[in-house]
Order: C-alpha cells, then structure tokens, then sequence
C-alpha cells in the first residue's frame, strides 16, 4: 500500500474538542483524492502503532493543503494525541486516500441541478468536503 510523509502546515481550532489538520502536499508526490474519500493517518503512541481514517474536509481544486478535521474522543488515544500532541511542522505517515462514498460515482447520464447532503457529528467532514467540490464545479 502506498504511503505518505505528511508535513502540519496548520493546525486550526474548530471547537474545544475539535480541530482541522491541514497537510502540505508534497513537492513531487502530489496527493491525488476526490471529495469524499479519508485519509488514514498511522501513529506510534508509548511505543505502539494506531492506524485512524479521517475523512477529508478539504476539496481538490478548492484547498491548497489536505486538511482532515478531528474531534476529540472521550478515552480516545489517537483523538486524544492529535489535539494535546501534533503541532505544526510534525511529520505524520499516512496512507493513500481511500474511499468510494464520492460524486464521481454517479452515473454521467444523470442530470441534476440540487444534491441534498445529510450528517451529523463527526459525519458532516465528508459531506463538507463534498459540498465544496460540487460548488467548485457549479
């Protein structure tokens, strides 16, 4: 599986519990994603490795960086170290994007002028960035 060597170029406070993480894309290496799809983000926390997928709130074409946006869990380790421990500059692996729960799925043959979204809680990032792609396209 490919992997990556992300770089925290930001790290924006959302809320008291969540915040968006935003990745710099590689100089060579870009990146390639669409709206929709997660990013799995692998950790060595005391000495153990935690893999969590983070769906994408950023949209190709739309956002210069690959931002992933991350509430924080009650007992939750990798929640947890994002919040209190990942600063800017930290380099973080990750592996491809992944996911099919995305627009390009829809037939070409169907035409529509409204796309109705529907999520809550953490399950809004996905759509966000599915709105965002959307818009872009008009």
């Amino acid at each position: 599986m490919v992997t990556y060597t992300l770089k925290v170029e930001q790290k924006k406070k959302e809320t008291v519990d969540t915040v968006t993480i935003c990745f710099k894309q590689p100089g060579l290496k870009k990146v390639k994603y669409e709206a929709g799809q997660y990013l799995t983000l692998i950790f060595r926390i005391n000495g153990r490795r935690h893999i969590r997928p983070y769906s994408f709130s950023s949209a190709p074409g739309v956002d210069a960086t690959l931002n992933v946006t991350v509430k924080r869990v009650p007992g939750g380790i990798v929640s947890n170290h994002i919040l209190d421990k990942v600063n800017v500059g930290d380099m973080i692996e990750v592996f491809q994007p992944m996911g099919d729960f995305v627009l390009s799925k829809v037939p070409k043959e169907a035409k529509f002028k409204h796309i109705v979204l529907w999520g809550s809680g953490s399950g809004i990032t996905p759509l966000m960035s599915i709105a965002k792609a959307a818009l872009a396209k008009k």
